[in-house]
């Protein structure tokens, strides 16, 4: 068969058919992109805690803040939505991983389709973890306070991402394409809808784990003509080097060079690490200033204390 295919393709090039050609890449690998227009960002931020008076508490944003073992960390996860496409959005998710954190688990995301333009915050309401608007808080901070367990490799990784989903078909220029995740590619002749009937296919290309094109197999259309436009289609007019390509075993179709090349792969990720403090942190106060109108009594007798320290100071100086 494949020397068959060979020597079909040979006869079609010498025919130079032309096609409109696109320009992929078929190297090892192609890695994800992010794009302006992807619409969602996202945003791991660190806090350090300042406590003021009568007991209130502030969070400042700082990059730089440090942990020790044993005492609570801050931070919040800020998701960013801003005009999403609406394929995008169908299938956008959002994945947290922490390490070394008291009580925190990962967190995976639904789609995020409904979500409307603006920011929101990870945070937990009615006992589950999930990203809300200010808002929901009810006036609370959505600043997170967990145990560090291990400064070595406490951290907090968050990622959107958004990926054609495969194992379907779906239409691609002159083409309708299925996908088998982690496995074959199959072109067709387009039709209106795209459809994946048998009798349209041109060709199908056979990969390896690592998306190593291992063998082309033309199918009822598969004439050479209609090979070889696909060839040049796939190679920016150039159907002999895809051609040489497949031989030499050198053309990969990984799952990330076909959602480049027939249609999105975004991603975007933050995350935050702890340096170790080396200055020790006061969990507590030690002592504790009763307010006024409280333990008077107390009060009372340290002013007591002060006045007969003062009266024997002043005794003192006069027998001096």
């Amino acid at each position: 068969m494949k020397k068959i295919l060979s020597i079909a393709l040979a006869v079609a090039m010498v025919l130079a058919v032309a096609s409109v050609a696109s320009a992929f890449n078929w190297s090892k690998p192609a890695s994800s992109t992010t794009a302006d227009n992807f619409g969602y960002s996202i945003d791991v931020m660190k806090f350090t805690r300042s406590t003021g008076a009568l007991g209130s508490s502030s969070f400042t944003a700082d990059d730089a803040a440090t942990a020790v073992n044993g005492a609570d960390v801050y931070f919040t996860i800020k998701l960013t939505v801003n005009n999403p496409d609406e394929a995008i959005e169908k299938v956008a998710q959002i994945k947290v991983n922490f390490t070394a954190l008291q009580g925190m688990t990962n967190f995976t995301s639904g789609t995020l389709v409904g979500l409307e333009n603006g920011v929101y915050y990870f945070g937990k309401a009615n006992g589950s973890y999930d990203f809300r608007t200010i808002d929901a808080y009810n006036g609370r901070t959505p600043v997170i306070a967990t145990n560090c367990l291990d400064t070595d490799t406490a951290k907090v990784e968050a990622k959107v991402t958004a990926d054609r989903p495969f194992n379907t078909v779906f239409n691609a220029g002159s083409y309708d394409i299925y996908i088998t995740e982690n496995g074959p590619i199959h072109f067709y002749e387009a039709s209106n809808p795209a459809s994946a009937a048998g009798e349209n296919r041109i060709a199908t290309f056979y990969r390896n784990s690592d998306g190593l094109v291992t063998s082309v197999e033309a199918g009822p259309k598969g004439t050479p003509q209609a090979i070889t436009e696909l060839y040049q289609w796939l190679n920016n007019g150039d159907a002999d080097s895809i051609y040489t390509a497949i031989q030499n075993k050198e053309m990969y179709m990984t799952d990330d060079n076909l959602r480049v090349a027939f249609g999105f792969t975004y991603s975007q990720s933050d995350s935050a690490t702890w340096a170790a403090n080396s200055t020790p942190i006061i969990l507590d106060p030690i002592v504790s200033i009763p307010k006024t109108g409280d333990n008077a009594s107390v009060i009372g007798f340290a002013m007591i204390m002060v006045a007969v320290v003062a009266a024997a100071v002043a005794v003192k100086k006069v027998r001096a």
